[in-house]
This record gives C-alpha cells, sequence and structure tokens, in this order.
C-alpha cells in the first residue's frame, strides 16, 4: 500500500502487536511500536511518517502529553487516537480536537485503510501547499503538459 512507516504508541504491548499485525497484513510499510514513554527512541524520519497511532498510555493526561509532545516535535504528522473500549465523546475535548482522527477499538479493517488514506492525503496536501509546483522535484511540468495536451486550442489557452 505504501513505503510511509506508522508508528504506534501504546502502552498495552499486546495491542501494539496486533495493530502490527494488521499493518503489516496490508503491507503499509514498516511500522515500529512504542511504549509511551520510550516513543522518541523510535522514531523515523519525519518525511517517512505518514501517521501516529496513539493508543492507551496509562492515563488520559498522559496521553495528552505524549499527544503534544509528538506534536510539538513533529506538526504535521496525523495522530490518529486508537480507543480503548471508551467512546470517543468520553475523551477530554483538548485531545479530541487535537488528533487528526479516531479508530475505535477492535480496530476495522476498513476504517483503518481509510484513517491511513486520510493521513497520506492530509501529509501530501501539506507538502504540496509549502512547495510551489515549479519548486517540487517529483512533479514535472512535462507530466502536466503530456496529462493536458498540446493542441493549438490548449496551448491558445
Amino acid at each position: 500500500m505504501s513505503s510511509s512507516s506508522v508508528l504506534v504508541i501504546d502502552a498495552d504491548e499486546q495491542r501494539c502487536l496486533s495493530l502490527k499485525a494488521i499493518l503489516e497484513f496490508i503491507d503499509h510499510g514498516p511500522v515500529q511500536i512504542a511504549a509511551p514513554g520510550t516513543w522518541q527512541d523510535n522514531m523515523p524520519e519525519l518525511d517517512a511518517v505518514a501517521a501516529v497511532l496513539l493508543g492507551n498510555c496509562g492515563s488520559d493526561e498522559a496521553q495528552l502529553e505524549v499527544m503534544r509532545a509528538v506534536k510539538a516535535r513533529y506538526p504535521n504528522i496525523p495522530i490518529v487516537l486508537v480507543g480503548d473500549g471508551r467512546e470517543e465523546t468520553q475523551y477530554p475535548e483538548s485531545l479530541r480536537t487535537a488528533v487528526f482522527g479516531y479508530l475505535e477499538a477492535p480496530v476495522k479493517y476498513r476504517a483503518l485503510t481509510a484513517l491511513l488514506q486520510q493521513a497520506q492525503a492530509h501529509r501530501t496536501s501539506l507538502r504540496d501547499s509549502e512547495h510551489p509546483a515549479s519548486l517540487r522535484p517529483d512533479r514535472s511540468p512535462e507530466l502536466f503538459r503530456s496529462l493536458v495536451g498540446n493542441s493549438r486550442s490548449v496551448r491558445h489557452v
């Protein structure tokens, strides 16, 4: 599916391994798992990260602290909150409004892939807005011209 990696931060090692197995099954790319206290040691290169899946960190305060630390270090990485059996509305509002999305436990394939695709599109749009089309090395003007065409009418426009 993608070569971008996903970082899973959760105090529950079994759930980390379960999410890792799902992501590897759908061939998402490298998956790194970490406990809330050690995620900074496991952080891959910024450009390689598609999303951070943030699970249970022991308490709402600890989860909020980890989320803020990830956002402070990498402000453009989408953070997806992975539920621990509670309704989304039962999380603190400051946490709910700061994350990119929410996945209910147990994680369903469709919801996970949809959120990961949205996260990738979000990262791409942020990257594209930071660099004008003429400066992006991955998009050449020749590609645009070949898609639009070279007819007299198109050249006139």
